[in-house]
């Protein structure tokens, strides 16, 4: 590890400046031409002004912290895998602007079986494909299998979000985004205005949705158009495995200077 990478690991967990060090990696970016998720997320907030920021597939929280750190908003965490719930649930038990649930958004309402992995973060819905027992052979090794709550985004919406009000969404479901979709319809027909999503480029996870399918439903059914994407994450051969992109409303096209 250099030495300035452990400086910026040390100095990212100073709440204080750490929201002061990204700012200054996006205003970085942005002079290199760089494009930088996080500030474009920003910036569409800052116009919209949503109701909340639904986070799916949480994790242990990071993308949750980026935004609490920015934003005066809601943030509703989404994080299925038991042990890491938890962690989850602690890192943001003080915190009133978080609220996380133990459960996976998905097409169906009901229990369902999560593949749980020697990484966590891989954990998934959907059983491993080539790509995975090719490229991460051991990140993505079946541990265990756990029996998991799962819900359609369109019927917590009902429950928890019921009044009007537009919302941002972040979604690492692991090749689900598909099954995401088809359980939110309606929210992402009437209510979300930027998806930021990872997306799969290889066949990852067996009946995953591919990077294709997943843009030509955002943009044909919902009137998204394709804002931006990220540096993609290769293998170890230099194979593009995963992309992390992000979607807008047509109508904020003009708003967000493009």
């Amino acid at each position: 590890m250099s030495v300035l990478h452990a400086v910026h690991t040390r100095l990212i967990k100073i709440p204080g400046w750490r929201r002061y060090q990204r700012r200054l990696s996006r205003r970085v970016k942005a002079i290199a031409g760089t494009p930088d998720a996080y500030g474009d997320l920003f910036a569409i907030a800052k116009i919209i002004d949503p109701v909340a920021v639904l986070d799916i597939g949480s994790y242990i929280g990071d993308t949750i912290e980026r935004f609490t750190d920015e934003l005066e908003t809601m943030v509703y965490g989404f994080e299925p895998t038991p042990e890491t719930f938890e962690k989850l649930k602690r890192r943001f038990a003080d915190n009133p602007q978080v609220q996380v649930s133990n459960c996976a958004l998905s097409n169906k309402e009901g229990t369902q079986t999560l593949f749980c992995n020697n990484n966590p973060q891989t954990n998934s819905l959907l059983d491993n494909d080539i790509g995975n027992e090719r490229s991460f052979l051991e990140d993505t090794k079946h541990i265990d299998t756990a029996q998991i709550d799962v819900r359609t985004m369109d019927g917590w919406c009902s429950l928890h979000l019921p009044s009007q009000g537009d919302l941002i969404v972040k979604a690492d479901v692991q090749g689900g985004e598909g099954r995401l979709l088809d359980g939110g319809q309606e929210t992402f027909r009437d209510r979300i205005k930027a998806f930021y999503g990872e997306v799969q480029l290889s066949p990852m996870y067996k009946d995953q949705t591919s990077f294709a399918d997943l843009n030509n439903l955002l943009s044909s059914a919902y009137g998204f158009s394709l804002y931006n994407m990220y540096p993609c994450l290769r293998d170890s051969f230099g194979r593009a495995v995963e992309v992390d992109a992000l979607w807008v409303k047509d109508e904020l096209l003009l708003q967000t200077g493009n």
